[in-house]
């Protein structure tokens, strides 16, 4: 499959409840050239990249779009992840195993006759957050200045 079946999943994943939690990634970049890097917080550096080749994608009857992801980390080698794009764009479920794809994204599945997940987590678009803070930011400015007009009066006069 080519890397450019992938576009929705590019991008910056972040959530913030994981700054704190040792052990996972509360930052995640997928790049249109098949590598990926996890940030352990959102606001430092790199803690480690790899490589990731999509084996699957498929659109489901709610419009989440799913993948299948073969990735390869340096140090612990290929683990397989599966994927769950919301139908808004904004949110990234994934569950991966060491074993084989996850049969579902949610904690605690299994990856077919083997163990259980390694590892479930949720990421959301980063730029979503961003923009959203800005809208509201922008909307309680013109708040503020809609407050102290004088209705029906010319403010230079």
């Amino acid at each position: 499959m080519w890397l450019e079946d992938a576009e929705d999943l590019y991008g910056t994943w972040v959530n913030p409840e994981y700054d704190t939690i040792s052990g996972l990634a509360a930052k995640r970049i997928f790049t249109p050239d098949g590598t990926w890097t996890k940030y352990e917080r959102i606001d430092t550096d790199a803690r480690i990249s790899g490589t990731f080749t999509i084996t699957d994608r498929w659109t489901d009857g709610n419009q989440n779009i799913w993948y299948k992801v073969a990735v390869v980390h340096p140090r612990t080698g290929k683990y397989y992840l599966l994927a769950k794009l919301s139908n808004s764009g904004r949110a990234l479920e994934c569950a991966c195993s060491i074993f084989d794809y996850p049969t579902a994204v949610e904690a605690n599945s299994s990856a077919g006759n083997q163990e259980p997940i390694v590892e479930y987590s949720i990421y959301y678009r980063q730029q979503d957050a961003l923009t959203h803070e800005i809208s509201q930011s922008l909307w309680c400015s013109k708040m503020e200045t809609s407050i102290f007009k004088k209705p029906g009066k010319n403010q230079n006069a």
